[in-house]
């Protein structure tokens, strides 16, 4: 039972850092927050909230979500931000061509590993505010994000966790420390 609370506890805390990276790309690339995803994900969290009789004050309103968003862009620097997209999307790219790989196999492997330390980095980043990243991670499991073109799908994810799962990194089904 809690391996199963624990997988979808990760689940979500994979879910956060694709969303992290979209929405701070966007804001990138636009020098604006990208308002009308973080309005549509949020709308969909509270809606999912309400369903699934989750404390709704656990997570942000979306205008609480974008004040802590712009705080998160002030401390990231554009050249990180930068570095973050094009490791993620090669990475979610090298993923998607690879997912028909044996878990064992070591090329998977070396996917999962370079997952876990991305994954591990943008943790370090947003850790400060667990109620962003919690927002994030319900408006993603919502698929708010689903459109984005290479934000992690589920079956990416689940690929990871089968590779990490495979080697006995069972607590670790996408992070390395997170």
């Amino acid at each position: 039972m809690q391996q199963v609370a624990l997988r979808q506890r990760i689940g979500e805390l994979q879910h956060i850092e694709s969303v992290l990276r979209e929405l701070v790309r966007c804001r990138l690339a636009s020098g604006q927050w990208e308002w009308e995803l973080v309005a549509q994900a949020s709308a969909d969290v509270q809606a999912s909230l309400q369903q699934k009789g989750d404390n709704v004050s656990d997570y942000y309103s979306e205008e609480q979500m974008k004040q802590a968003l712009e705080k998160v862009g002030q401390q990231v620097s554009p050249a990180e931000v930068q570095q973050a997209e094009a490791e993620w999307t090669a990475l979610v790219r090298d993923v998607r061509a690879s997912r028909q790989l044996d878990p064992s196999d070591p090329r998977a492997q070396a996917l999962a590993d370079r997952w876990n330390a991305l994954t591990a980095a943008l943790y370090q980043s947003f850790k400060t505010d667990p109620t962003l990243m919690a927002t994030i991670g319900r408006n993603y499991d919502q698929g708010a994000y689903a459109s984005i073109p290479d934000a992690p799908t589920p079956e990416d994810f689940a690929f990871i966790a089968a590779v990490n799962q495979a080697r006995g990194d069972t607590g670790k089904a996408g992070s390395s420390g997170g």
